[in-house]
Parts: C-alpha cells; structure tokens; sequence
C-alpha cells in the first residue's frame, strides 16, 4: 500500500504523515508532486529528497523537517548535498513554530561555519491551517548568509 511504502521510504509514523500533508498542502497550490522521487548523486553521495514539487516548469526537492535531535555531522552531510543538489535553494517543511525556530537556527549555524548562501522557502503547517488554498505555500522566505556575503548584491 501507499502507507506501507511512504513509512519504509521515512522510518517513522510522523515524518511519514509531515510528508503526506506537506505534498496534500503543495497540491492544493497547483503543485505537482512525487512522493518517491529518486535520489540525485552530488558530491560523492547520495541526496535523496522527501518530496519533489513541480510547478509552472519550476522543479523544487522538497525537505519535510521535524523537531528531533540529530548529528550534527550528519546533518551537515544533508545540507552540504542539499546545497550541491538546489544551488542554495532550501525547500522545507515543518509541522510547527518549534521545529521552525530550531531548524532556521540550525541552518544559520550551518551557514556561518560553511560560508554558504541559502535561499530558504520554508513552510510552517501549522500557520496554512488558517490560510485557504489561494495562500502562497511558502511561510517564510529569508536569505540565509554571513555579514560577508550580506554585502553581495
């Protein structure tokens, strides 16, 4: 079944359904969307997006986030083979307030250690519960740099 596929492809209950929702949300936007995409190979490993969103042509790898304690070597792996993959560009999903806060924090920290520009598009669930079907998707779009690369035009 589809349940049965989605939960092997994400290991838990939850990040199987902040997926589910997540692609449900994106649909009812006009987005395409594929639950299984396949796995992009960059710099020397795998990345393999939760999502992939289509649009009016455009192609967005869509990462669904949860508030949950992780390695930070691994997830640093993650977003130096996000980064390759998008060119910077961050797609992410998270089911509330909380796991916004800590991702958006994780990322800057990210950011400042790596020298790296991401342009972050990130949806907060939790904040389409009371937006209709004609909302941006999109809950917060932010430019995530150091004070060095602020300067760039």
């Amino acid at each position: 079944s589809l349940y049965s596929r989605l939960l092997r492809r994400h290991k838990s209950l939850e990040h199987t359904l902040l997926n589910w929702q997540a692609a449900q949300e994106l649909q009812a936007r006009d987005y395409l969307t594929d639950l299984f995409p396949a796995a992009l190979t960059v710099d020397g490993g795998q990345f393999e997006p939760d999502l992939l969103a289509t649009r009016q042509g455009e192609v967005y790898y869509v990462e669904c986030e949860r508030y949950t304690r992780k390695k930070r070597s691994q997830r640093a792996r993650k977003w130096e083979r996000y980064h390759a993959a998008t060119g910077g560009d961050f797609y992410l999903v998270v089911p509330n307030t909380k796991a916004q806060n800590a991702l958006v924090s994780e990322l800057s920290r990210w950011v400042y250690k790596t020298q790296r520009v991401v342009r972050l598009y990130l949806s907060n669930l939790s904040l389409l519960v009371n937006r209709g079907a004609t909302e941006e998707y999109w809950t917060l779009e932010k430019r995530l740099a150091t004070a060095e690369h602020s300067r760039m035009p």
